[in-house]
């Protein structure tokens, strides 16, 4: 039988409103740039949705760029890129990136540094905020003078994926996962101090190449496997938490650590060494 007039306008209007829910769900990620004195701070804000974010310093710039993240791309301030100076000349003086922020809420969020230098302030910090999801982060030669801490808030339950490699922090690096089944890899990182909480549940956390003053890692609750190799730290705090837990040190020549790991661990229940 036909369909009447009215039927098929009324599907077209279906189809028009499902396309429009589907642009909704394309996140965009707000720029504010605060300058005070000498220092010029950068803090990137999430809209909430699945955001996708790139931060890349190609010379004395910052480039923003949205990912695509949750079947949509990200648009930074309405756009697909953004550059952000990381010095300005501004009535007689210069203004220096001091600390970069960014906050992505809730939503699978996803955030890429690279090659970012953040050493014109002894103060300057690096900090990632995440919520709710399932949340990735990559930082790949990253240099920060002070702290960098990586926040994804403890009652927020999400599989968490953070992966770094050639990472130079002056101070501390603080990496609080949150609850969720999640994954910490880390290699060719130094700092003062490297402090990790996991967090709840089945967590796997591979340290290679790290050479630190202080090294703490909470496993928490959960069946849990902790790997290091390669790696140096002058004290050492190794907790496995509750159920069973693995602890993985089992490197020889240019593999071994240089540090007794079994003996500064707790609450391992199979040890390989």
């Amino acid at each position: 039988m036909a369909r009447s007039k009215n039927q098929a306008a009324k599907k077209r209007r279906l189809g028009l409103q499902n396309l429009e829910t589907r642009k909704l769900m394309a996140g965009d990620i707000s720029v504010d740039v605060d300058i005070s004195g000498s220092r010029m701070d950068v803090e990137l804000t999430g809209d909430g949705a699945a955001n996708g974010v790139e931060v890349r310093q190609v010379n004395d710039m910052l480039r923003i760029t949205g990912l695509t993240q949750g079947g949509a791309p990200t648009t930074i301030e309405g756009n697909s890129v953004q550059y952000i100076p990381t010095k300005q000349f501004i009535s007689g003086s210069w203004r220096t990136l001091d600390d970069l922020t960014i906050k992505l809420g809730d939503g699978d969020d996803q955030v890429v540094l690279r090659d970012v230098n953040m050493q014109h302030h002894s103060h300057s910090d690096l900090k990632i905020e995440t919520g709710r999801g399932h949340d990735r982060i990559t930082m790949l030669d990253v240099t920060v003078l002070d702290d960098i801490h990586l926040l994804d808030h403890s009652s927020d339950d999400g599989n968490d994926y953070w992966w770094m490699r050639n990472v130079d922090v002056g101070d501390r690096l603080d990496a609080d996962m949150g609850d969720g089944a999640d994954t910490f890899v880390a290699s060719y990182t130094d700092a003062r101090t490297l402090d990790i909480d996991s967090g709840r549940h089945n967590d796997y956390v591979s340290l290679f190449g790290i050479d630190v003053d202080n090294l703490d890692v909470a496993l928490r609750s959960g069946n849990d496997t902790l790997r290091i190799d390669a790696s140096a730290a002058d004290d050492a705090d190794l907790d496995g938490g509750s159920n069973h837990d693995k602890l993985d040190v089992n490197g020889t020549g240019y593999y071994a650590n240089s540090f007794d790991a079994v003996l500064a661990s707790e609450s391992f229940e199979t040890i390989y060494d």
